[in-house]
């Protein structure tokens, strides 16, 4: 195993009493950070890193956070100072107390590849050099030294040094450009207001630049005082290869109805000045919330002509990190534990604001099926964790950021808008950035204001909601006349009864569609509760609306009748609740995956793009892991054919995009015939007619291909030349990386665990590795437990990530298994199952994170096996 430098590895990770003694301590805090990167362009493979630090301390000795190649000079106020560098911190004794201190700090620091800290991304289209920072939560200290916590906030001045055809942005506007060297300029930025390290960002490359409107409108300075005149000028970059398909008047028409809508719901003037929007490569996330400078995953400049969904997809992301320029930036968390705080509220009302401000009014739809999908699997783990979490050190927090703290918590704010009603939910929001803007804050604060606004006690739900793990599961009895909650702390197993608002919606058959006749509010506050349901209902379904958070259990005679009628239904947000009932049930063994499947094919061609999108994931899903091998052939011969149809016959161009990419996909999960060769080859090239060419569906068809055994290197090597782009070069990867041979096989596997590959290419080497027709072996199993805690240690935290999870042994059969007791397959008894009991066992010293990966990959293996063994 190689070790990676160590100025990338996991580095001692700040505990939760840590912070708070050092917060403490320490207050009116100032940077200004010098940042040289004018060697970018070539191979160094470090910076150049100044922070100038002015604080008052009550305590002498004093922590920086640091994670450099070489630390070149400390001072404390302008004099060598007596300091410890350990790893990733620097410890500064005999420090001056109750005055003002300036701190110097040189060092150089590392150019990352993993997306973490400062990321290098060289094009191997044009060669250009792009340069971008991530920092959430503690990655600041990678790129200058600082106290890298949410609730030391301070004013910061960014100062860079650039090549002169650097674009270089950071959160405030220029003060002043200066000509330095041949060829460089010093770039220096207006002081930042109060600021937490995490959401500050440095970019410089020869970014795309779009000028776009300047957003104005009239509103309070903070709640309740006097109007200000704003004017918001908005511009986004990407990298200059994507200019001429980056879309940007629909970023603008988003970005400026969203700042409408939340400036009237907040009525609390923006403050942050500018608005940039940045388009980065080789991103880990989907977005980040620097104010005065959001960087966003570039995949969200689609491939060919933008589809709805793509647009809807990249909209709510626009709106999720613009709500945080409330929720977040002006008031902040004071430390992890209170995640939930900004990234719930942004889940929230990031999808209100689309369905409300702009012409994706069928959000909450999409977020029914896809995002709280998210929140149910996580939450069904046996390492779900309250809303509200315990976090002890920064480790713990990477591993929320999940679909717990995200999704189940906007669902969670879902019901709380129904319990206490829309007004007072925004009168909250108003109340908490009044009392807190510019600071740090806990779930009380909120729950203060929460508080003050409903003018009742909320303690109660806040316990039931915010502090227990799991979901309620709602069901009826079985003369449908009385709705049943069964809810226990997922953690404790303790019972406990969580306050309900909900909706029950009646249908009735007519004329072959169903029809609503009624829709009953109802609250549950008690284990259950009657109502009387219309006579001749046919179909009952439970959270009609998805106002609360709960799994839904589906009676059988609704279940029947709505596999065959679910198109019928009119209201998408009710077949989203619909659809996420019999997703439930498949995973949960409950309904066959064949069935599942079925209905997908059968009613998908009813749904928005957004909708459809997230059920042939959930489809795909199904067939690779859900559906037994003597089963899969025929189930992947009717994915195939149906999906074929709808390629041709679906009225819609963005669904006929999606029905194609299911196809690739079932394409690529077993030997190619003839026939599927013929079809994948018709859209690669763009042959269809009313299916439009994009890259992304050439690649998709190239990778089913040398999957499935119908194109070779050469093949993939001939595509490579004609696409130079930075996306071909990472699916080129995968496609080489899942050719069936099992050299190919082996190569993949010693450049996954022992190359320097980047973020993006790390994920293609191992998307091809585990390609469905390379079924798990035990080699597999045994290598994987073999190198996993080397590989962890020895990465940094999201690179270990994408091993950890993505090389985990989960493609697995249920005829692998030995009999149990019952004489039937005991998929407790599967050899991968063994082998992680095995490791848990043994793996005292293994880090908490690292076996959270793996417990949760154990739980998704036996899901799997539980739904094949139902359904053989």
């Amino acid at each position: 195993m190689r070790r990676e430098h160590d100025s990338l590895v996991a580095v001692m990770s700040l505990t939760r009493a840590e912070a708070r003694a050092r917060s403490a301590a320490l207050s009116d805090i100032s940077y200004t950070v010098h940042v040289s990167v004018t060697d970018a362009k070539g191979d160094s493979p470090t910076f150049s890193s100044t922070t100038q630090a002015r604080f008052t301390t009550t305590e002498p000795r004093v922590m920086f956070d640091l994670v450099a190649d070489e630390v070149l000079a400390i001072e404390v106020d302008g004099k060598g100072a007596d300091a410890e560098v350990r790893p990733g911190r620097i410890i500064i004794e005999n420090v001056p107390t109750g005055r003002p201190v300036d701190v110097r700090i040189m060092a150089r620091c590392r150019y990352s590849s993993s997306g973490e800290g400062l990321h290098r991304y060289r094009d191997p289209e044009d060669g250009r050099v792009y340069l971008y920072t991530q920092y959430e939560p503690m990655d600041a200290h990678r790129v200058y030294a600082c106290f890298d916590q949410p609730d030391l906030k301070a004013h910061w001045t960014f100062i860079v040094d650039a090549p002169e055809d650097f674009t270089v942005l950071s959160n405030q506007a220029e003060a002043s450009v200066e000509d330095l060297m041949p060829d460089a300029k010093r770039h220096i930025f207006q002081p930042t207001p109060l600021l937490s390290s995490y959401l500050t960002a440095i970019i410089a490359g020869p970014y795309y630049k779009v000028e776009g409107p300047t957003w104005r409108g009239t509103y309070p300075e903070h709640v309740g005082g006097r109007d200000v005149q704003l004017e918001i000028p908005l511009t986004a970059y990407c990298r200059t290869a994507l200019a001429d398909r980056f879309d940007s008047d629909d970023v603008f028409a988003i970005t400026s109805a969203g700042l409408t809508f939340f400036h009237e719901r907040y009525q609390y003037a923006y403050p942050w000045g500018k608005y940039d929007q940045v388009f980065v490569p080789e991103y880990n996330l989907g977005a980040m919330e620097n104010p005065g400078c959001v960087t966003f995953n570039e995949h969200y400049i689609p491939q060919g002509t933008p589809t709805i969904a793509q647009r809807a997809a990249r909209g709510n992301t626009i709106l999720h990190e613009m709500c945080h320029m409330w929720f977040g930036d002006l008031v902040t968390p004071k430390w992890w534990d209170d995640l939930w705080l900004k990234e719930s509220f942004a889940d929230h009302e990031g999808t209100a604001a689309l369905a409300a401000a702009t012409e994706h009014t069928d959000a909450w739809a999409t977020f029914a099926s896809g995002r709280k999908a998210w929140a149910y699997n996580q939450d069904l783990l046996p390492t779900t964790h309250p809303i509200a979490a315990d976090i002890p050190d920064v480790a713990a927090a990477t591993q929320n950021f999940d679909g717990i703290t995200y999704a189940k918590g906007a669902a969670v704010l879902k019901q709380l808008v129904a319990y206490v009603g829309e007004d007072t939910f925004v009168e909250t929001a108003r109340r908490y950035f009044a009392d807190h803007a510019f600071g740090a804050t806990t779930a009380e604060d909120l729950l203060s204001a929460l508080g003050e606004a409903s003018g009742r006690d909320m303690s109660e739900w806040t316990k039931a909601w915010l502090q227990t793990s799991g979901p309620s599961i709602l069901s009826l009895n079985d003369d449908r006349t009385t709705l049943v909650q069964d809810s226990q702390d997922a953690l404790s197993h303790a019972a406990l009864t969580r306050p309900h608002r909900l909706m029950v919606g009646s249908y009735r058959l007519d004329n072959g569609g169903l029809q609503r006749v009624e829709q009953r509010s109802i609250d549950l506050t008690n284990q259950a509760v009657e109502f009387d349901p219309p006579l001749s209902t046919d179909v009952t379904v439970i959270n009609d609306s998805d106002l609360t958070y709960a799994v839904v259990r589906l009676d059988d005679a609704s279940r029947a009748v709505l596999l065959d009628h679910l198109a019928s239904i009119s209201d998408p947000v009710t077949r989203a609740v619909i659809w996420s009932a019999l997703w439930t049930d498949t995973r949960d063994a409950l309904l066959q995956a064949s069935s599942f499947i079925t209905a997908v094919l059968t009613h998908g061609s009813a749904e928005k793009q957004g909708v459809l999108s997230a059920l042939l994931q959930q489809a795909t899903l199904a067939w690779r892991s859900y559906v037994p091998s003597e089963q899969r052939q025929a189930v992947l011969a009717e994915v195939r054919d149906r999906t074929w149809q709808e390629i041709h016959q679906d009225s819609d161009p963005g669904r006929r995009r999606l029905w194609a990419l299911a196809f690739a996909r079932a394409a690529s999960d077993e030997a190619a015939t003839t026939e599927t060769i013929e079809r994948l080859g018709l859209i690669r090239d763009g042959a269809i007619d009313g299916l439009e060419s994009a890259r992304d569906l050439t690649w998709a068809a190239i990778i089913a291909l040398a999957s499935s055994g119908g194109a070779d290197a050469a093949d993939i090597d001939a595509a490579k030349k004609h696409d130079a782009s930075g996306f071909a070069a990472v699916m080129a990867a995968q496609a080489m990386s899942s050719l069936p041979a099992p050299a190919v096989g082996e190569r993949t596997w010693q450049e996954i665990w022992n190359s320097e590959l980047s973020n993006e290419m790390l994920d293609a080497h191992i998307a091809g590795f585990k390609s469905a027709t390379r079924r798990t072996d035990i080699d597999v199993v045994a290598g994987y437990f073999e190198n996993i805690q080397e590989a962890w240690t020895s990465r940094s935290q999201q690179m270990a990530e994408r091993i950890a999870v993505g090389m985990y042994p989960s493609q697995v059969e249920i005829g692998d298994c030995p009999d149990g007791a019952t004489g039937t397959p005991d998929p407790t008894a599967h050899p991968v199952v063994r082998a992680t009991d095995r490791w848990l066992g043994q793996a005292d010293d293994a880090p908490k994170a690292l076996k959270r990966r793996i417990v949760e990959g154990r739980d998704g293996v036996l899901r799997a096996l539980r739904a094949q063994a139902a359904a053989s």
